[in-house]
């Protein structure tokens, strides 16, 4: 073996990167792959004396660093901090490939690995290197796409848009050997993600293990059944609730679709068997169950964040296997088979053959159209067994399960099952499940009868009373128009969850949750002082953080837009306390502006108020709550909640030089700096808000210290660019300029801009008037580019439809606001 001192030192430091190596394993690719951290890399780069590597005298690096002809200048061309930063996966795998000389063409042409995977096209400046003689560059360009997967790993981050990889990317996955379940269209895979593989802002949820839904597309005869789960997930995400799983993230990997969540700790299948690490008491148990039923309200439309959300979800596959335990709280899970997914398929909520896996059918409704009543009737047999499972444990869901198997009519013995119904019109409730309701409250009774005997703990002995049972049987009534809906079976099992705990504690609960109050959009009862009317519910409704309290934040606008009533209300448990502001838009009192503290956070979305007397109000709200309470505020609405982050704008003029290319652009002015663009309208966009009146848009800017307003017009297009973050805005029409607006906004958003900005007239923000030919918006995110542009061409539309140019469509709800398809996902995301 050579000594260091006759040992090349870009093989030495090729032997250290080789044990920097790691390794991963997941469902694509059982057999482990390597790769080649970011960290290690560095590391070798930093401990290794890096002038060695770049001044090595073997003969390959000689050769490969002679530039045009000129001598050896290697250490010259070459930037340490970049090498070590921007650089440092390129660098790595050029030292792999024994190419490291290579470095300076990689530096002097701008091209990194950290911009992504690269194509051929991308390295053809290879073939311009007098370094490399043509046959030579087209082997180390062949080289260097086959080696760069092995160092060009992607980080994992929430997205909003589904992900192409291709099947030779790696995935820093450390994937279990087998799948924690199995579905109808595909498994559950648990894995770990590498701390530097996982972004920032997925990294703040802190979650340790993570689940990988896998969709199998051999077994689903729909072969878009991924995309429109992925588009349901979608849906439930923006409602934000803690008893609906959020999908973190979605892409496509060769042949299967994946979906990313959190992992949980069983199902409640596993639960009701005696399986998994969720240890919860009968209140505990009962709290959650309450939990799970506002979730499925939510889903079914109920008031959410920021208002009502456009439209609704039904479930349609609710079961034990699809509510989850995460963090010991039960989520729903699982939206494949939901509102927008036509078609009915074999599940262990659907009777239509035989399921695979846990009881085809078993929590089915009657046969009926998809309505939340459906799933009213799915939640009931859920709570029937959960109610059995806490008086008699798994051993008498077992025999519960088996007597409702055993009973069937005697001319349908074939059609035996675990479902709760006779499987024949008019679908009555069958006798084992009514028996089993009866028990479990004769063994209640007795336990109240004999507290001595111990036959149940007291606060089940308080809590299973007659009501329990009746509210159970209304949800499996055969008529779907008699069910409750999920928002009342809520509240009714709350009642009763908060009557045994005060019964058994010998005191009274809590009567006042403002927190929960706010976000399920009612009133706050009889407890709550009647002189301020707050039981009436407001237009848009908020949950918010002042300080470090939950408070409720209600919003009264009138439907001139010219004022907004605020009410914020604190309490106790016991007692109520409200503060009332009415904001006149039109003199900005005494709210003079809204300053979008989001700008600077990662997290949660802050609003600072500023109070004319009372100086900065701050309310902490969740993002969709954040930017619905800006624009109601402000009358400015932001289409669909949408912001996106942007780090740089900048204004160009068209060249009137005579000698000046054809469409030459002169830079006029850059502006570096964090800012967010959101698309503001004139009015709500919407099938319940259309109007006759024009609609005006303007494409918005916010910085720390400035406005700026593009106009939105039919007229304004985004012509191709190279840069995949970059946004380039012409004004293809008869006028070729773009009107803007620069408002100087120090203090914030002023409230009355929207009845000065077309006015020379004095107003709370300084402004002045622009009209650039070009405006180029460097965006965070490359994926925001195509949620820009869909966003642009569907308001484009909505532009067209209310000034009279286009007509239409007589479709109902309306085109641009249907159902988003796959294709066009991304619009319908916060």
């Amino acid at each position: 073996m050579a000594s260091a001192s006759t040992w090349p030192a870009c093989d030495r430091a090729r032997e250290r990167l080789y044990g920097q190596r790691a390794s991963a394993r997941y469902y694509e690719r059982r057999d482990s792959v390597s790769y080649f951290p970011r960290s290690g890399i560095v590391k070798v780069l930093e401990e290794f004396p890096l002038q060695l590597i770049l001044n090595c005298d073997c003969d390959n690096c000689r050769r490969y660093s002679d530039l045009q002809g000129r001598a050896d200048q290697r250490e010259k061309h070459v930037d340490r901090a970049e090498l070590l930063n921007r650089y440092a996966t390129t660098y790595g795998l050029l030292i792999w490939l024994r190419y490291p000389s290579l470095i300076h063409l990689f530096l002097s042409y701008r091209k990194s690995l950290d911009d992504g995977i690269w194509s051929e096209g991308n390295l053809a400046f290879l073939l311009k290197s007098e370094a490399l003689a043509p046959e030579k560059a087209k082997m180390v360009i062949g080289e260097i796409l086959e080696g760069q997967y092995h160092f060009c790993v992607q980080k994992i981050d929430i997205r909003k848009t589904v992900s192409t990889l291709s099947g030779k990317e790696i995935l820093p996955f450390e994937e279990e050997d087998k799948p924690r379940g199995r579905g109808d269209f595909g498994e559950v895979w648990e894995f770990k993600i590498p701390k530097e593989y996982v972004a920032e802002e997925l990294g703040s949820r802190q979650i340790d293990r993570y689940a990988r839904k896998i969709i199998d597309r051999r077994w689903s005869q729909d072969t878009r059944a991924e995309a429109k789960e992925w588009v349901n997930h979608l849906f439930v995400n923006d409602l934000n609730h803690p008893n609906l799983m959020e999908a973190l993230a979605a892409f496509e990997y060769g042949n299967d679709f994946s979906m990313i969540m959190e992992l949980a700790e069983c199902t409640l299948w596993e639960f009701l068997k005696g399986a998994g690490d969720v240890q919860l008491s009968s209140e505990e148990l009962w709290r959650q169950v309450v939990g799970m039923t506002e979730g499925l309200a939510y889903l079914h439309g109920a008031s959410v964040n920021g208002g009502k959300l456009d439209g609704r979800m039904f479930h349609m596959d609710l079961k034990p296997s699809n509510v989850l335990f995460a963090n010991k709280t039960m989520k729903i899970a699982d939206f494949g088979l939901s509102y927008y997914k036509p078609g009915i398929r074999a599940t262990e909520s659907r009777i239509s053959g035989n399921s695979r896996h846990e009881g085809a059918g078993a929590y089915a409704a009657p046969p009926s159209r998809a309505s939340a009543a459906y799933d009213v009737y799915s939640l009931g047999t859920i709570i029937s067994e959960i109610a059995c499972f806490d008086v008699s444990k798994k051993e008498g869901v077992f025999a519960y399960r088996t007597k409702r198997t055993n009973d069937t009519l005697a001319e349908a013995m074939y059609e035996a099952s675990m479902q709760f119904y006779y499987p024949r019109a008019p679908y009555n409730l069958k006798d084992s499940v009514v028996q089993e309701h009866s028990d479990l409250f004769q063994k209640a009774e007795s336990s109240r009868a004999n507290p001595q005997e111990e036959i149940l703990e007291s606060w089940q002995g308080v809590f299973y009373q007659k009501g329990v049972f009746d509210l159970i049987g209304e949800m499996l009534l055969p008529s779907a128009e008699e069910r409750p809906e999920a928002r009342y079976v809520a509240s009714k099992l709350e009642t009763y969850v908060i009557q045994a705990s005060r019964v058994d504690r010998g005191s009274d609960p809590p009567l006042i949750d403002v927190w929960k109050a706010t976000r399920e959009g009612r009133g706050f009862g009889i407890n709550a002082p009647q002189c301020l009317e707050i039981n009436r519910l407001p237009a848009h409704l908020k949950v918010s953080h002042l300080g470090t309290e939950h408070i409720g934040l209600w919003l009264y606008p009138d439907v001139s837009d010219k004022t907004v009533e605020i009410r914020t209300f604190r309490s106790n448990g016991l007692t109520l306390d409200t503060k009332e502001i009415t904001v006149f838009r039109r003199k900005g009192n005494p709210i003079r502006a809204i300053k979008p503290g989001y700008l600077k956070s990662r997290g949660d979305y802050p609003l600072h108020l500023l109070h004319i007397k009372d100086g900065l109000i701050t309310y902490i709200l969740p993002k969709v709550a954040a930017l619905r309470f800006q624009s109601v505020l402000t009358g400015q609405y932001i289409y669909q909640s949408m912001s996106l982050k942007a780090t740089q704008y900048a204004f160009y003029k068209k060249s009137s030089r005579i000698f000046s290319r054809q469409n030459e652009f002169i830079e006029k002015s850059v502006h570096e700096c964090a800012s967010h663009i959101q698309f503001w309208t004139s009015r709500e966009i919407g099938s319940e808000s259309r109007s006759d009146q024009p609609l005006d848009i303007s494409l918005a800017i916010l910085t720390e210290e400035k406005l700026v307003l593009i106009e939105v017009t039919n007229e304004l297009r985004i012509p191709e660019t190279r840069d995949s973050r970059m946004l380039s805005l012409e004004n293809l029409g008869t006028r070729s300029s773009i009107d803007v607006k620069i408002f100087e906004v120090p203090e914030g958003i002023p409230l009355n801009l929207k009845f000065n900005k077309r006015s020379r007239h004095s107003s709370d923000a300084k402004f002045k008037d622009t009209s650039p030919d070009r405006v180029k918006i460097h965006l965070e995110n490359d994926t925001d580019i195509m949620i820009f542009w869909q966003t642009l061409r569907n308001l484009q539309q909505e532009w067209m439809y209310s000034n009279g140019l286009e007509v239409r469509p007589q479709t109902g709800t309306g085109a641009t606001h249907a159902p988003p398809q796959p294709g066009t996902v991304a619009t319908h995301v916060v």
